[in-house]
């Protein structure tokens, strides 16, 4: 009589059935959906929206939606990186100025002041540090309000 494989091969694929069940709940695969809750990403992001967050980007670009989270907030909040590492930023009537030149945001909504915020640093972004706006300036929290965020602070990059 010929011997089947029919219970090992069901057992492996029971196996991997279960260890995929896990990953899926412990979070460890590198794409996750969010979703959008307000309106600090308006036009580009709508509130109720869900959006892929990569956490194995490669690196952050300007104009790059991040997701940022901080040890003192429990919640992931969802940004544009305006200004990169070593960048000069400057307001000059409520226009954003990086390296000189005005920064076209064609995306965002009114222009907040953070100028407050850059005294600190000299108008410079220092290393392994990033500038993020919400769109919808008038309702975002973001640097204007908590200041330049560490690289360490950026979990993931909308993808």
């Amino acid at each position: 009589m010929k011997k089947s494989n029919f219970k090992p091969i069901f057992i492996l694929s029971v196996l991997i059935v279960v260890l995929f069940i896990i990953l899926l709940f412990l979070n460890v695969f590198p794409i996750q959906k969010i979703r959008i809750i307000g309106y600090s990403m308006y036009p580009a992001l709508e509130s109720g929206e869900n959006i892929n967050i990569d956490y194995d980007y490669d690196e952050i670009s300007r104009g790059d939606i991040v997701a940022i989270k901080f040890k003192t907030r429990d919640e992931v909040l969802i940004k544009r990186v305006i200004a990169l590492p070593q960048d000069k930023f400057e307001i000059k009537n409520n226009l954003i100025y990086l390296n000189g030149k005005l920064l076209n945001e064609p995306y965002a909504g009114d222009t907040s002041i953070l100028q407050k915020q850059l005294k600190a640093y000299d108008n410079y972004v220092p290393l392994n540090s990033y500038i993020v706006l919400g769109d919808n300036r008038q309702a975002s929290f973001d640097s204007s309000d908590f200041g330049i965020v560490d690289k360490t602070q950026i979990i993931g990059k909308a993808s």
